[in-house]
């Protein structure tokens, strides 16, 4: 309306004519990266790292790119190194770590000129690579080292992080990762080794791996100072039993006073001909915490005054099977304790066998006596079975999750509640673990692999 000369430029200024955001017409120079008002890479990368053949760099525009440039190349790096696929920026792996080079992408203007329209400098990072391996890679923590030769790594490793977390409990020396004390621990593990030119991730077990009966002992003793009460949230554990092993009648249980928090994992191996006097793993399964997969066989008690497993169960006991004694009970206990927890808060219990004899259970029931929380598959056989699952004072138990028997001299097990037929026999005598198959039999399940249920 107003037909107002606003700006006189000199054309001969590389620009182009345009309309701004008011709908006044404007000449846009090609100043700075932009020939086009606004234009840049979206993304906000800086750097860029081979990754198995995949880029961690892909720029941008915003606007049809006519023409890619690289220029400005430092150190080693060289044009043949640097592949852009469209603004998928590819780096050659094997160094170069710390080199920089410029990404520029260029437009075509209305009039058919070519303009810069924006540019980048990225700087080669370190090769980044996930290698995870073909079977689980066990760490023992203070033990054996672990083979780490398939994750190719050149050079010192400078840091090694666990979960996130750099930590000075694991080192390398060649191709052997060891552990120390203090290391921390669980079960597929992310690991991260950094070397001056690589990161490499993978997955590793780190366990207090325990396959002797001198290791069972000086676990169960360092249990009974790290672990006191409340103690046991700071000291989370993971314990893998790799070998069965024969107690030869010593004392094996954790102390009254003493809180499991992390993982027991027997894979399947027993821990047989031991005594007893408190629960086997102290006075509480914390929340969160599982003990599975393992037999504890042929205890007996020295004046117990305990549950057998332990007084409150507030994490997970899963494909468990207990058989032992109960004559050095006192006479006070009989009637006080309950064989397998004394109470159950909150915690899970399935797929438990518990096989007791002279256990006396003149009034307790035969699981726990707080029974909050589920059970499954649940079986007590005793020779002196007083009738009491349960009692009142907490939930109650389904009659098809757990079974109480007597006739313990027998070993045999009801497995189906519905129509209480003995379906199998079994020889406790080999090392093993109770467990159920495809088809819902309880069976037992050896060390080796090999299932030896004998035919009714």
């Amino acid at each position: 309306d107003n037909a107002t000369v606003t700006d006189a430029f000199d054309t001969s200024e590389n620009g182009y004519w345009k309309f701004d955001a008011n709908g006044m017409l404007i000449f846009k120079t090609a100043e700075g990266h932009s020939g086009i008002p606004g234009s840049a890479f979206t993304d906000a990368y800086t750097t860029v790292s081979y990754k198995g053949g995949e880029s961690d760099a892909t720029l941008t525009p915003n606007f049809t790119v006519s023409r890619w440039e690289v220029t400005d190349l430092t150190g080693t790096l060289e044009a043949a190194d640097i592949t852009n696929a469209n603004g998928v920026i590819t780096i050659a792996e094997g160094g170069h770590v710390g080199d920089t080079f410029t990404v520029n992408a260029y437009h075509t203007d209305v009039t058919g000129k070519e303009m810069l329209g924006a540019t980048k400098t990225l700087t080669v990072g370190k090769d980044v690579s996930i290698v995870n391996p073909l079977s689980e890679v066990l760490l023992a923590v203070g033990g054996s080292s672990a083979d780490i030769s398939y994750l190719g790594l050149v050079g010192e490793v400078t840091s090694i992080k666990v979960a996130g977390a750099v930590t000075d409990k694991l080192s390398v020396v060649g191709t052997a990762l060891t552990a120390v004390s203090g290391a921390p621990l669980g079960e597929d593990l992310e690991v991260v080794f950094e070397t001056a030119s690589a990161i490499v991730s993978t997955r590793i077990t780190i366990a207090t791996v325990i396959s002797t009966k001198a290791e069972l002992m000086a676990w169960k003793t360092a249990m009974a100072s790290i672990n006191t009460n409340d103690l046991g949230t700071a000291n989370p554990q993971y314990v893998i039993l790799a070998a069965d092993i024969d107690c030869d009648g010593e004392d094996y249980y954790l102390r009254y006073n003493v809180w499991f928090n992390g993982t027991f994992d027997g894979r399947g191996h027993t821990i047989s001909n031991f005594a007893r006097k408190h629960g086997i793993f102290g006075n509480s399964i914390m929340a969160g915490s599982v003990v599975k997969n393992v037999a504890f066989v042929n205890f007996t008690c020295q004046n117990d005054d305990q549950s057998v497993f332990a007084i409150w169960n507030k994490g997970t006991i899963s494909n468990v099977y207990v058989s032992g004694d109960m004559t050095g009970q006192t006479t006070k206990d009989k009637v006080t304790v309950t064989p397998f927890v004394y109470g159950n808060d909150g915690g899970t219990i399935e797929n438990v066998i518990l096989i007791l004899t002279n256990s006396q259970l003149d009034t307790r029931p035969a699981i726990s006596q707080y029974a909050e929380g589920p059970y499954a598959n649940v079986y007590v056989i005793t020779d002196n079975y007083n009738g009491n699952k349960w009692t009142s004072t907490g939930g109650s138990f389904s009659e098809t999750n757990v079974q109480v028997f007597g006739n313990a001299t027998d070993y045999k097990v009801v497995v189906n509640s519905s129509n209480a037929t003995v379906t199998d026999a079994f020889d406790t005598s080999v090392n093993g673990i109770w467990m159920f198959d495809a088809n819902g039999m309880l069976i037992f399940k050896t060390s080796d692999a090999v299932l030896n249920p004998v035919a009714p």
